[in-house]
């Protein structure tokens, strides 16, 4: 809807029974460990109403609230090319609460519900007809034009017959919906607004499972093995797919990026370097006048070397702090795209390293004028300009 993810689903999956009453802790899926769905207004959708609850995000992307009514669109709108929009009508009955995650930007619906979309239940019948190895019939909008076209062409050349209407089998139409006759195999609209579906079973069929073991539980990689032996579903592990993600894609990206900070830290030691070498060479008399108030050469060359330590060290706690500012605003506009950010407050021990290989980094680069520094002669330098 208005290119936002529609998802069928089940009470259970926001720890509801079928009658909308909270299940137990231990029986309801938690999106984050520790974390579960829960509803900031409104109520949990009946899994056999055309009702529908949304994230956190819907409403000030879309509009939608508790009791507006929409029509899902077939796929997501692309330029040049308007969405099909399907012919039910879903009522907004509650919106979740902020999870921060993906799940805010996403409409869910009833799985019964979705099972009443004529075009699916097409789809549907031709994935069956293929496996018993018929032509499988078309299912796309122009056939559905043919066919009526076909049925006006009938209608100017032989008047319809009046329609029969057995109160039993009465399906569901929209308001100003012609009269298909396929339409009427889908589902029953019962006085009380629930749904009897008239598809087999065997062609309910559902994109995906989500599988969580608990502690101690099943063997997840003999589960995965198991399934993935038979012809029916592909078993997936999703820590392992984007563990292979991060590895394939983001890691050669990281690895570059750690490089070139590397060799920015380089030229910043050997500005530290220089910096302080000028500064050596302008205030010879300061440190002949220290010398001949009694420091010794090794206080000299601490001092510098410390001093040179300092500039280090603030440069890196400061490069630090940017980089999660600037960490903060990229999170708060992945937040706003896909409504997934990421902590930017959590402070890595590769920080702490690249802290201490600075502070070193700085050092060494002081070590040079703090020779110079140490040579310094006293006599020489003391004399009145």
């Amino acid at each position: 809807y208005q290119g936002h993810r529609i998802v069928a689903t089940i009470p259970q999956y926001f720890g509801y029974d079928e009658q909308g009453n909270p299940l137990p802790d231990d029986s309801a899926m938690e999106y984050r460990p520790g974390k579960r769905h829960q509803i900031a207004f409104g109520r949990m959708f009946h899994p056999r109403k055309f009702e529908a609850i949304i994230g956190a995000d819907i409403p000030r992307l879309t509009g939608l609230n508790v009791g507006a009514t929409f029509q899902a669109t077939h796929g997501t709108p692309v330029s040049q090319r308007t969405a099909d929009v399907h012919e039910q009508s879903w009522t907004v009955v509650g919106v979740l609460k902020p999870t921060f995650t993906a799940a805010d930007r996403v409409i869910y619906i009833p799985l019964t519900t979705f099972y009443t979309i004529q075009e699916h239940e097409q789809a549907l019948e031709a994935i069956a007809q293929l496996q018993r190895g018929s032509p499988a019939p078309a299912t796309d909008h122009v056939a559905d034009k043919d066919h009526a076209q076909d049925r006006q062409h009938a209608s100017t050349t032989a008047p319809a017959p009046p329609a029969e209407e057995d109160p039993d089998n009465r399906a569901f139409r929209m308001p100003g919906e012609q009269d298909h006759a396929h339409h009427d195999e889908h589902y029953v609209l019962n006085p009380d607004g629930t749904i009897d579906l008239r598809i087999p079973k065997d062609q309910m069929m559902i994109s995906a499972i989500l599988v969580k073991t608990r502690p101690g539980g099943a063997n997840v990689q003999g589960l995965m093995w198991e399934i993935n032996n038979q012809n029916v579903a592909a078993a997936v592990n999703p820590a392992q797919v984007m563990s292979e993600f991060f590895r394939t894609f983001l890691e050669p990206s990281s690895r570059m990026l750690q490089a070139v900070a590397t060799l920015v830290t380089i030229v910043a030691g050997v500005g530290i370097l220089v910096s302080i070498y000028n500064s050596i060479a302008a205030r010879k008399k300061e440190i002949a006048i220290l010398r001949a108030l009694g420091a010794t050469r090794t206080r000299i060359l601490s001092l510098i070397c410390v001093e040179a330590a300092l500039i280090g060290l603030i440069g890196a706690v400061l490069g630090i702090v940017v980089g999660h500012l600037i960490g903060a605003a990229g999170s708060i506009y992945l937040q706003r795209l896909v409504g997934e950010g990421f902590n930017w407050l959590a402070v890595s021990a590769d920080e702490g390293i690249y802290l201490i290989a600075v502070v070193v980094l700085a050092l060494a680069a002081g070590l040079v004028p703090a020779l110079k520094a140490y040579r310094t002669p006293v006599a020489t330098n003391l004399v009145a300009e």
